[in-house]
């Protein structure tokens, strides 16, 4: 039971989150730095505090056998300083006392409780045969290993200068210097790992807060508020991640604006054919109308107009999928528009239309399906036949250009405003105007045929026609596509 009520224990703990994760690895890379920087900055310290001790040394020593050289050449031998040893120790004084007004001071330094004096130099004197003459220590051997400088006089060695063993006790001039640089060094370690955790902080808030926006803006987008916006202005990955939610809000936006607007039109599509239906029904078994073959035309005309819109709303969802089936071969484009002409020629008449095709008199080759591309212009022909006024015109242009195939659907008034143009081939789509559907098309045949000119890689738009109506443009490709 303990061993569960750990593993329970161990899995309820909080795991950290990304601000805590990136804090510390910010911390940490800036504490690891300054520690490296101290640690290198200490190490250097020490071997150039070594390599001055020993450069001092030996100035020392060169100013120790100048002064003693002159007193050699004095006396002419070592027996007076070796009879007098106080003589040895004041001319070590005098070598210190140089050193010190060579550094700047003024007056020798006074030994004394509170005091720092400048110490002798370390040394002690011996003949050219190592025996010593001045300041050997008594009580240490000699170190036949110790450092050695030569007292010369006038290119000759009259002597050695031997280093004495270090004292137990540190110098007292070293000690305190190496204490105020290594308290120094910590001083400053400390400080930069608070700068380091002062920055580590900044950083962290700096790079997280566009990104918590982004997760409550995500948040709000999730619960069905697509005007939710994202305000970060930045240059950055972070602002083009933003940019990109912005879009994608936008687009989510629209989505649901045509969806809300597609139902609503369906609903109204649906609900028009049968709500006549059932009147037509309801007056029949009240007996208001009786069972006639006009009556049976009406309620066939409704059945007919529900089920083109069904099957335009299916063969809309397919294309939509990419379930809807194509068979390419290649065909002729102007002998397939003659032939669709052809047939639409009776049903435009009736309409009051009259229909010119400029068509090639060579066969146009492209690779297409021919009965897709027949339900595509039987789309265009039925727009222009439900929408265009009595006594117009439908003009078809097929042409063939340097790079794309061009053909236009023009058509007489009435016309549709510019900057309703791009949407007529959304689904269901109401311009505002008087090509509306009033007329009873579906609001799916534009939307079907704009699927179907994709597949085929046309570009299919819409623009004012010269007619003064609206021009349907379908360009295809010109790759595999020539006139004969």
């Amino acid at each position: 039971m303990s061993a569960m009520h750990n593993v329970d224990m161990k899995l309820c703990l909080p795991r950290p989150g990304i601000a805590a994760k990136l804090f510390i690895a910010i911390f940490g890379v800036c504490l690891t730095i300054a520690m490296v920087m101290g640690l290198a900055v200490h190490t250097s310290f020490e071997q150039g505090f070594k390599g001055f001790i020993a450069e001092r040394e030996v100035q020392r020593a060169r100013s120790l056998a100048n002064v003693v050289a002159e007193y050699y050449r004095e006396h002419g031998d070592w027996a007076p300083l070796a009879r007098d040893s106080r003589r040895w120790w004041r001319i070590l004084r005098t070598v210190s006392i140089e050193e010190y007004t060579a550094g700047g001071g003024h007056r020798p330094p006074l030994r004394g409780p509170h005091q720092e004096y400048a110490p002798p130099p370390p040394f002690y004197l011996t003949d050219t045969s190592g025996h010593p003459i001045a300041g050997a220590p008594e009580d240490i051997p000699a170190d036949p290993k110790a450092p050695r400088f030569a007292v010369e006089l006038d290119g000759r060695t009259i002597g050695w200068l031997v280093r004495l063993p270090p004292a137990p006790m540190p110098d007292q001039l070293e000690t305190r210097f190496r204490s105020q640089q290594l308290q120094a060094g910590w001083t400053i370690i400390g400080f930069s790992a608070l700068l380091a955790a002062l920055v580590s902080y900044l950083l962290t808030r700096m790079l997280l807060l566009p990104i918590r926006r982004l997760g409550e803006a995500t948040r709000e987008l999730a619960g069905g508020h697509f005007e939710t916006r994202v305000a970060i202005r930045r240059h950055d990955e972070l602002g083009q991640l933003a940019s990109d939610f912005n879009f994608l809000a936008h687009a989510l936006e629209q989505n649901e604006r045509s969806r809300r607007d597609m139902i609503a039109d369906i609903s109204h599509d649906l609900r028009t054919p049968l709500a006549i239906l059932r009147g037509e029904l309801e007056a029949i078994q009240d007996g208001v109308r009786c069972l006639t073959p006009t009556t049976l035309q009406s309620l066939q005309s409704e059945v007919l107009h529900l089920q083109q819109l069904i099957d335009d709303l299916h063969e809309l969802s397919l294309a939509d999928v990419g379930a809807l089936r194509y068979r390419m071969t290649r065909i002729d484009l102007a002998g397939l528009l003659r032939h669709t002409g052809q047939a639409w020629q009776e049903a435009l008449q009736q309409a009051g239309l009259e229909l010119q095709l400029n068509l090639p008199a060579q066969p146009v080759l492209i690779q297409a399906d021919p009965q897709r591309l027949t339900q595509l212009f039987n789309n265009l022909f039925d727009n222009s036949r439900r929408y265009t006024h009595a006594g117009g015109l439908l003009r078809i242009t097929l042409a063939v250009h340097a790079d794309v195939i061009r053909l236009d659907f023009d058509d007489t008034p009435p016309g549709v405003a510019a900057e309703q143009l791009p949407r007529i081939f959304d689904r269901l789509y109401r311009a505002e105007s008087a090509r509306s559907r009033g007329q009873g098309g579906s609001g799916l045949g534009l939307a079907l045929a704009l699927r179907i000119a994709q597949a085929h890689d046309a570009a299919i738009s819409a623009m004012p026609s010269d007619l003064g109506g609206i021009r349907i443009r379908l360009d295809f490709p010109q790759t595999g596509a020539h006139a004969e």
